[in-house]
Protein backbone atom coordinates (compact mmCIF):
# COMPACT_ATOMS: atom_id res chain seq x y z
CA UNK A 1 0.00 0.00 0.00
CA UNK A 2 1.54 3.38 -0.98
CA UNK A 3 4.92 2.62 -0.24
CA UNK A 4 4.25 0.04 2.04
CA UNK A 5 4.88 -3.30 1.20
CA UNK A 6 2.30 -5.97 2.37
CA UNK A 7 3.54 -9.72 2.72
CA UNK A 8 0.45 -11.89 2.81
CA UNK A 9 0.68 -16.14 2.63
CA UNK A 10 -2.26 -17.72 2.72
CA UNK A 11 -2.53 -22.13 3.26
CA UNK A 12 -5.18 -24.50 3.55
CA UNK A 13 -4.77 -28.14 3.30
CA UNK A 14 -6.80 -31.20 2.49
CA UNK A 15 -8.54 -31.48 5.67
CA UNK A 16 -9.45 -27.39 4.66
CA UNK A 17 -7.79 -26.06 7.80
CA UNK A 18 -6.21 -22.42 6.97
CA UNK A 19 -3.22 -20.42 7.86
CA UNK A 20 -2.10 -16.79 7.23
CA UNK A 21 1.37 -16.48 7.44
CA UNK A 22 1.96 -19.40 9.25
CA UNK A 23 -0.74 -19.05 11.80
CA UNK A 24 -3.62 -21.04 12.47
CA UNK A 25 -7.07 -19.67 11.64
CA UNK A 26 -9.59 -22.02 12.99
CA UNK A 27 -12.73 -19.74 13.11
CA UNK A 28 -12.04 -20.36 9.43
CA UNK A 29 -11.67 -23.98 9.12
CA UNK A 30 -13.86 -26.28 6.74
CA UNK A 31 -13.97 -23.51 3.97
CA UNK A 32 -13.61 -24.26 0.56
CA UNK A 33 -13.62 -20.68 -1.14
CA UNK A 34 -11.42 -17.56 -0.35
CA UNK A 35 -12.69 -14.32 -0.71
CA UNK A 36 -10.93 -11.27 -1.07
CA UNK A 37 -13.12 -8.27 0.18
CA UNK A 38 -11.00 -5.97 -2.39
CA UNK A 39 -11.45 -8.12 -5.82
CA UNK A 40 -14.38 -9.88 -7.48
CA UNK A 41 -12.06 -12.15 -9.02
CA UNK A 42 -13.18 -15.06 -6.37
CA UNK A 43 -16.44 -15.11 -6.73
CA UNK A 44 -15.85 -17.40 -9.86
CA UNK A 45 -14.19 -20.09 -7.48
CA UNK A 46 -17.91 -20.60 -5.34
CA UNK A 47 -19.53 -19.97 -9.08
CA UNK A 48 -17.61 -22.25 -11.27
CA UNK A 49 -17.71 -25.08 -8.04
CA UNK A 50 -21.19 -24.88 -7.82
CA UNK A 51 -22.26 -25.10 -10.74
CA UNK A 52 -25.62 -23.50 -10.21
CA UNK A 53 -29.11 -24.37 -12.71
CA UNK A 54 -31.35 -22.04 -13.56
CA UNK A 55 -32.82 -20.54 -10.21
CA UNK A 56 -31.02 -22.61 -8.08
CA UNK A 57 -29.25 -21.15 -4.65
CA UNK A 58 -26.64 -22.59 -2.30
CA UNK A 59 -25.14 -21.22 0.71
CA UNK A 60 -21.63 -21.39 1.24
CA UNK A 61 -18.54 -20.49 4.03
CA UNK A 62 -15.79 -18.78 2.68
CA UNK A 63 -12.73 -17.73 4.49
CA UNK A 64 -12.70 -13.72 3.96
CA UNK A 65 -9.36 -12.18 4.00
CA UNK A 66 -10.82 -8.57 4.97
CA UNK A 67 -8.88 -5.34 4.25
CA UNK A 68 -7.43 -3.76 5.77
CA UNK A 69 -6.61 -5.53 8.68
CA UNK A 70 -5.51 -8.71 6.62
CA UNK A 71 -7.77 -11.25 8.84
CA UNK A 72 -9.27 -14.29 8.10
CA UNK A 73 -12.97 -14.50 9.23
CA UNK A 74 -16.08 -16.76 7.78
CA UNK A 75 -18.03 -15.03 5.96
CA UNK A 76 -21.62 -17.29 4.56
CA UNK A 77 -22.92 -16.50 1.19
CA UNK A 78 -25.67 -17.08 -0.74
CA UNK A 79 -24.99 -17.50 -5.09
CA UNK A 80 -28.46 -17.51 -6.53
CA UNK A 81 -28.50 -18.21 -10.36
CA UNK A 82 -31.03 -15.95 -11.78
CA UNK A 83 -30.00 -16.42 -15.57
CA UNK A 84 -27.31 -17.88 -17.53
CA UNK A 85 -25.68 -14.89 -16.87
CA UNK A 86 -26.46 -13.24 -13.91
CA UNK A 87 -26.00 -14.80 -10.26
CA UNK A 88 -27.64 -12.78 -6.99
CA UNK A 89 -24.75 -12.19 -4.60
CA UNK A 90 -26.21 -12.46 -0.74
CA UNK A 91 -23.68 -12.13 2.45
CA UNK A 92 -23.51 -10.81 5.76
CA UNK A 93 -27.06 -12.17 6.63
CA UNK A 94 -28.71 -10.45 3.86
CA UNK A 95 -27.46 -6.76 4.51
CA UNK A 96 -25.19 -6.84 1.75
CA UNK A 97 -27.03 -8.31 -2.10
CA UNK A 98 -26.06 -7.73 -5.78
CA UNK A 99 -26.52 -9.13 -9.04
CA UNK A 100 -23.48 -9.96 -10.32
CA UNK A 101 -23.00 -10.44 -14.42
CA UNK A 102 -21.17 -13.06 -15.56
CA UNK A 103 -19.32 -14.18 -18.70
CA UNK A 104 -19.64 -17.77 -19.96
CA UNK A 105 -16.74 -18.46 -17.81
CA UNK A 106 -18.24 -17.80 -14.50
CA UNK A 107 -15.91 -14.68 -14.19
CA UNK A 108 -17.66 -11.51 -12.98
CA UNK A 109 -17.61 -8.87 -15.77
CA UNK A 110 -20.22 -6.29 -13.85
CA UNK A 111 -20.16 -6.02 -9.84
CA UNK A 112 -22.46 -2.95 -9.77
CA UNK A 113 -21.18 0.04 -8.08
CA UNK A 114 -17.63 -1.53 -8.33
CA UNK A 115 -16.24 -3.76 -10.86
CA UNK A 116 -17.02 -3.61 -14.72
CA UNK A 117 -14.59 -5.41 -17.46
CA UNK A 118 -14.79 -3.23 -20.48
CA UNK A 119 -12.94 -3.69 -23.86
CA UNK A 120 -10.40 -1.06 -25.05
CA UNK A 121 -11.31 1.35 -27.62
CA UNK A 122 -10.20 -1.25 -30.46
CA UNK A 123 -12.65 -3.77 -28.76
CA UNK A 124 -9.68 -6.19 -28.38
CA UNK A 125 -8.44 -6.50 -24.95
CA UNK A 126 -10.46 -6.20 -22.03
CA UNK A 127 -9.79 -3.92 -18.46
CA UNK A 128 -11.17 -3.87 -15.37
CA UNK A 129 -13.07 -0.43 -14.48
CA UNK A 130 -12.90 0.22 -11.08
CA UNK A 131 -15.94 2.23 -9.56
CA UNK A 132 -15.30 3.48 -6.31
CA UNK A 133 -18.63 5.10 -5.97
CA UNK A 134 -21.74 3.93 -4.17
CA UNK A 135 -21.84 1.26 -0.99
CA UNK A 136 -18.32 -0.08 -1.78
CA UNK A 137 -16.87 2.92 -0.92
CA UNK A 138 -18.64 3.21 2.32
CA UNK A 139 -17.98 -1.04 3.02
CA UNK A 140 -14.19 -1.21 2.46
CA UNK A 141 -13.77 1.85 4.47
CA UNK A 142 -10.22 2.59 3.49
CA UNK A 143 -8.87 5.66 2.08
CA UNK A 144 -5.60 3.67 1.37
CA UNK A 145 -7.08 0.87 -1.10
CA UNK A 146 -9.11 3.96 -2.89
CA UNK A 147 -5.95 5.44 -3.54
CA UNK A 148 -4.51 2.56 -4.78
CA UNK A 149 -7.70 1.18 -6.97
CA UNK A 150 -8.41 4.64 -7.93
CA UNK A 151 -4.70 4.70 -9.45
CA UNK A 152 -5.05 1.50 -10.93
Amino acid sequence: MGGTTVDIALSVDAARRWWINDMACPEVAGCIDLDLNFSPSTNLLPIRRLDLAMDQAAEVKAAWLRFPGFTLEPLVQVYHRLDAATYRYVSADGQFVTDLQVNPGGFVIHYPNFWHLEADSQGSQPHAKIDLRGPFRQWMRSPALAAVLASA
